[in-house]
């Protein structure tokens, strides 16, 4: 027996498309952006790390003359852009910020990797690909974003990679093999990451309907002791930061003992349910 509320009701209907309502869709973000904060935090602060390996072992393999692009781009789009990301992490307004950001970011990250792999292959060193695969992973998986952003941000990187290296011509065996290994990634992961949120959505609609039921008193369906309790508290601070009154309405049954003495407990609980409704 499920209340009548949002969650329920959401999760009667189902969310195949992975969307809420949208009050739902808003708090299910924020507290699954939250639940990943510090993994994502963490994950970022990874990215900055091996990309400055990765910077440097490319000044080994490309030499000074290729790698000096290449070098720009690690130094002065995506690093910068990793800090940035981490930093709107800190902020008070986060919730709002870092989302936003961090899809713009995973795309300038993504391009900015797409064009190092181009800029190697027509230097003819094409071994930089795996890094585009990683960039990928690192996208779908560990930059915090929920379904539709990571597939957004990596098919921008996808349709770019493949329209600049149709227009330069890339060679063709090894261009193609490259671009059905990057549509096969991402297909992968897109997968793995549906089900993922998929999972986190259900849990999160299962959590929210366990306090809702915890809250409420089995009997009359209203909101129990508990609930008053953190209520009072919460509107008590509001009412001492606004300097403002507090009302407090008590009400009794009359005669509620002899009635329900005279014509049974099952009579006095349909007594106490009937006053809970009005």
């Amino acid at each position: 027996d499920l209340p009548d509320s949002p969650q329920a009701r959401q999760l009667q209907a189902g969310f195949p498309w992975l969307a809420f309502c949208p009050d739902l869709e808003s708090e299910f973000r924020r507290a699954h952006f939250e639940e990943k904060l510090l993994h994502t935090r963490v994950n970022l602060c990874l990215a900055v790390v091996i990309t400055m390996a990765f910077s440097a072992m490319d000044s080994i393999v490309l030499g000074p003359e290729l790698n000096r692009v290449p070098s720009m781009i690690q130094m002065l789009i995506i690093i910068p852009t990793l800090l940035i990301g981490l930093a709107s992490s800190f902020a008070p307004q986060r919730h709002r910020i870092y989302p936003p950001l961090a899809m713009i970011a995973s795309t300038i990250l993504g391009l900015g990797v797409a064009a190092i792999q181009i800029i190697a292959a027509l230097g003819g060193m094409p071994i930089l690909f795996p890094c585009l695969m990683l960039i990928i992973i690192f996208i779908y998986l560990m930059a915090g974003l929920i379904f539709y952003q990571a597939v957004a941000a990596n098919a921008i990187v996808l349709f770019g990679y493949l329209a600049v290296g149709t227009a330069l011509q890339l060679p063709g065996r090894e261009f193609a093999y490259d671009a059905l290994a990057l549509v096969a990634a991402n297909l992968f992961c897109a997968s793995v990451v549906y089900m993922h949120e998929k999972t986190s959505r259900m849990r999160f609609l299962e959590a929210c309907l366990l306090r809702e039921m915890v809250a409420r008193d089995g009997l009359t369906g209203i909101q129990n002791r508990r609930m008053f309790d953190q209520h009072i508290l919460r509107v008590w601070q509001q009412s001492v930061r606004a300097e403002q009154r507090v009302a407090l309405l008590l009400v009794d049954i009359d005669c509620f003992k002899d009635y329900n003495d005279r014509y049974g407990h099952q009579a006095g609980d349909e007594c106490l349910r009937a006053v809970a409704v009005t």
